[in-house]
């Protein structure tokens, strides 16, 4: 009973530390996004390893979710590739002209 208990404790720490480093890096909405992925995850998890059931509209949520994902990256990485800033190299030698 003690061991389960340490572990779960030790668990929801680990838990909350990686939910408050994950906002402080990123967002909160990038937060949520990462959660809607972990429910993909444990829904597949489930048919794969444990044969159960996806029902039509759990099949269509998580396309939809899928999609919702793919779309939020493509953003995101193109913000970031627009915030970095562009390097000139200007010429330094006659060389570098030619």
């Amino acid at each position: 009973l003690v061991d389960s208990l340490f572990f779960s404790c030790v668990s929801a720490l680990l838990v909350n530390l990686s939910t408050f480093l994950l906002i402080g890096r990123t967002s909160p909405l990038t937060y949520n996004a990462v959660g809607h992925f972990k429910l993909i995850a444990i829904l597949s998890g489930g048919y794969l390893l444990f044969g159960q059931e996806i029902s039509a509209a759990n099949l269509f949520g998580v396309f939809v979710t899928m999609i919702g994902l793919f779309s939020y990256t493509r953003v995101k990485l193109r913000e970031q590739q627009a915030a970095q800033p562009v390097q000139v190299t200007l010429p330094t030698t006659q060389m570098d002209l030619k």
